[in-house]
Order: C-alpha cells, then sequence, then structure tokens
C-alpha cells in the first residue's frame, strides 16, 4: 500500500489533518462529520450566548410595570416562554442583565429572563406571613389592619428594621423580617 493512500484527496488536494484521516480510516463522510461538528458547534453557541455574554450586577429589587409579563428561558424573544407572570407590581430580584434583558426571581424561586421595559422602579414588597400593620415602628405600638401573606404593599420608607408601607388605602409600619424585596 503507498504511504499516500492514509491520506485522503479532498477537492483535489492532499490533507494530513488528523479529522480527515480518522474519517477516511473509519470510512465515513467528511462532509457529514463536518455538518455534525457544525451543527454541534451552532447549539454550544446558540445556548450559552446568554452566560457568556451577561454583564454582572449587584442584585437588585424590581417589580413588575404592568402584566402579563413572559418570563423566558434566555435573553431574548427567539427563546421559549416557560412561564406567565399575572400579577400586577409584583417584586422580583434581578441577578443579572444582558443587554435589554434581566434574569429575575421572584419570592418563590422561580428564575428567567424578561425585557426591561416590563420593570418598574416602583420600591414594592410582599409579605412573606400574616401579621399587623403598626401605627409606629414599634411592637407594642397600635394596630391598625391585619395584612394576609402574599399582598403587594409600596414601600414608602425605611428606618432600621421596620418599613413604612403603604397597603391598599392603608399606611402603616412593618417588620422587614416579614417582607420579601428589601
Amino acid at each position: 500500500m503507498e504511504k499516500l493512500a492514509c491520506k485522503p484527496m479532498v477537492r483535489g488536494r492532499l490533507f494530513s489533518n488528523s479529522l480527515f484521516s480518522w474519517c477516511f480510516f473509519k470510512n465515513l463522510n467528511v462532509n457529514t462529520v463536518l455538518r455534525g461538528a457544525l451543527f454541534v458547534c451552532c447549539l454550544w453557541g446558540w445556548s450559552f450566548r446568554g452566560v457568556l455574554c451577561e454583564k454582572p450586577t449587584s442584585p437588585a429589587f424590581s417589580s413588575l410595570k404592568t402584566c402579563p409579563v413572559n418570563v423566558r428561558t434566555g435573553p431574548g424573544l427567539e427563546y421559549p416562554v416557560f412561564w406567565i407572570l399575572l400579577r400586577p407590581h409584583w417584586p422580583v430580584k434581578i441577578l443579572r442583565q444582558y443587554d435589554y434583558w434581566r434574569y429575575i426571581v421572584d419570592f418563590q424561586g422561580t428564575k428567567g429572563w424578561v425585557h426591561k421595559r416590563f420593570l418598574s422602579s416602583k420600591k414594592t414588597l410582599l409579605l412573606r406571613q400574616n401579621h399587623c400593620l403598626h401605627q409606629f415602628p414599634r411592637d407594642k405600638s397600635p394596630l391598625l389592619a391585619h395584612v394576609e401573606k402574599g399582598v403587594v404593599v409600596f414601600l414608602i420608607h425605611h428606618k432600621n428594621t421596620w418599613c413604612y408601607v403603604q397597603a391598599g388605602h392603608m399606611r402603616g409600619w412593618l417588620p422587614e423580617q416579614v417582607l420579601w424585596g428589601l
């Protein structure tokens, strides 16, 4: 056998590349292998695009501006919607950003990408448990109302471990340990 028989001819040129040699010895079509490699490279680049191009930010809280909001698997309209948020003013934590897209997490741990136009700078908080709205930032102050778990309140002022909030038409103080979104 000639020495040149181990090196395949592709379009009239002699190649000594290991991929071409491997294909030649395994009786594989070089074009099929190259297409497969290109497909794998495209998948790798597609699935990691958001991860590789993100600009890290410090975690910050925001709230939903309008509803419904589509939560996507990646930063772009070409990514599928896997969750829809339906409550206006719902607080979310921004973990990362990519261009106009924000990677968020809600209080239940649901993570995904939303466009920044759906996020507001209004500070809202979510009650983690049932609690009473106080008139002053003290445990023994007069009670104004009972607020249930899951209610969204607007933050007006934060002082030490207490938050002055608005829940509906009522305003009062809540301890920060019963709130999510600070």
